[in-house]
């Protein structure tokens, strides 16, 4: 899906640092005798940033490899373990924390380790949240990602509208104009995809028509968001669901046909699927388990877990119509043993915690702007008061200088303005007392009575001159 496809573009040229990191002559050789070189320079002497650069090109490479899980693993779990929380390397560096945790977070959705995907995910995205518009959009749409994958499709939707929240508002998709910035070419028909999908699942078809059109459209409009192939893998899927199936095989095959479209496991295989269990409705057997087949080779070749539980239960399923009762219970067995391992009761767990806790993290930031929003317009009652008690006592001042007064009522204005001015000193210094006094009653009682006894006769004294004032 598209979050894999951000990190190939992340590090589409990630070996050109080979050709920076300590004045070495230019590589030509091939791509094994270039990781070696990469290799062996991790054993020298290096700053942190030069290791961690190596690093990132050596993820980067095996994450353009499609069927090197284990290297994929491995090389992301050692950037992402040597960059954390280093103050040395920016965390929002190309080779810093953030990239490092979507790299490993793509190979533990491969995986099918979503409760570690998302747990890294949403570290990221406390620390991004505040600082950097663009990597907390890839850390909300890697989050809705990982959440579609591990069937919790409610995260996932709300993931999907934050990041369309944060991108749709570009005035380009709101009318004719056929620019847009890359960034949002690639995260809003990615989120469109998203929600598409996570409707469908909820048997929301109304609402997964709606997203997969809109996706349809964007694609259509901006062929270089290269989402249309994905747009119309959709509308198969919609179509299945609907018992429209002529209608799928023709959404189904016609998303094959797109040759600009880089390869991508998930899409494929959801692309393969669709068409198998079409045939499987129509009752054409033999096309079904084609098809499935070939979807199991190829997750089984890339440890496409998720993939792998699918097509094992249909080719289970399929084998079982056609009465080869051998064959089905060996991929029914395989499903079992994938979905126990997928979906454990443990993993469950972790995954209902962290997304617990970042909810209620969510409701924190929440309640504090919230907080802040209250005391804002209260700083502003007061600044308008302020305001407000010279511009009175100005007046006063102003009536007073008149010919012809009215003594008693310019008098009851100056005592007002006079009134006004201690009530506001009151009003002003008493979150400060209820602070210092932890709200005790009789503290704030004390420290009140004194403020009195020491404003009382000033206020007397204060009166006496406005009146010979006026």
């Amino acid at each position: 899906m598209f979050m894999k496809l951000n990190i190939k573009l992340i590090f589409t040229f990630a070996l050109l640092v080979l050709f920076h990191l300590k004045g070495k002559a230019q590589i030509a050789d091939s791509n094994n005798n270039s990781l070696m070189i990469l290799k062996s320079e991790l054993s020298n002497s290096l700053s942190d940033s030069a290791k961690a650069k190596i690093l990132w090109s050596i993820a980067g490479y095996y994450l353009q490899e499609n069927n090197v899980v284990d290297s994929q693993l491995y090389y992301a779990l050692k950037w992402y373990d040597f960059v954390k929380d280093k103050n040395s390397i920016d965390y929002d560096a190309s080779y810093g924390e953030i990239n490092s945790s979507m790299s490993l977070s793509t190979v533990y959705e491969k995986l099918g380790l979503y409760s570690k995907g998302i747990k890294i995910q949403l570290c990221s995205l406390i620390k991004v949240e505040n600082h950097n518009r663009g990597q907390y959009v890839n850390s909300l749409s890697a989050l809705s990602e990982l959440y579609l994958e591990s069937e919790d499709y409610v995260n996932s939707i709300k993931y999907a509208n934050k990041v369309l929240e944060l991108v749709s508002n570009n005035p380009v998709f709101k009318s004719n104009d056929s620019s847009a910035s890359k960034f949002d070419l690639f995260f809003y028909p990615g989120a469109l995809m998203i929600l598409g999908e996570a409707y469908l699942e909820s048997n929301n078809l109304d609402s997964a028509l709606y997203y997969i059109n809109k996706n349809l459209e964007i694609s259509s409009k901006y062929p270089e968001a290269r989402t249309l192939a994905n747009a119309e893998k959709d509308l198969g899927l919609y179509y299945l669901k609907k018992g429209e199936l002529d209608l799928a095989l023709v959404y189904f095959k016609k998303s094959a046909i797109h040759p600009d479209v880089e390869y991508d496991i998930q899409f494929e295989f959801s692309r393969l699927m669709g068409l198998a269990n079409t045939y499987f409705r129509l009752g054409k057997f033999d096309s079904s388990i084609h098809y499935s087949k070939i979807a199991y080779l190829k997750s089984k070749n890339e440890k496409y877990s998720k993939g792998l539980l699918n097509s094992s239960f249909l080719l289970g399923k399929s084998y079982q119509v056609v009465n080869k009762v051998d064959s089905a219970l060996i991929y029914m067995n395989e499903f079992v043993k994938i979905k126990d391992s997928l979906f454990n009761n443990k993993l469950n767990s972790e995954i209902v915690i962290q997304t617990f806790e970042e909810s209620k993290r969510q409701e924190q930031i929440e309640d504090q702007k919230k907080e802040e929003q209250a005391k804002r317009g209260e700083n502003i009652k007061l600044g308008l008061i302020a305001v407000f008690i010279p511009v009175f006592a100005s007046i006063v001042f102003l009536l007073g200088k008149k010919k012809k007064k009215h003594t008693k009522i310019i008098s009851l204005m100056g005592l007002a303005s006079t009134l006004m001015l201690f009530e506001f000193i009151s009003l002003l210094i008493h979150p400060y007392i209820e602070a210092i006094t932890n709200h005790d009653t009789m503290f704030i009682y004390l420290i009140l009575l004194i403020i009195a006894a020491i404003l009382v006769p000033l206020h007397h004294k204060l009166e006496e001159w406005v009146k010979s004032k006026i």
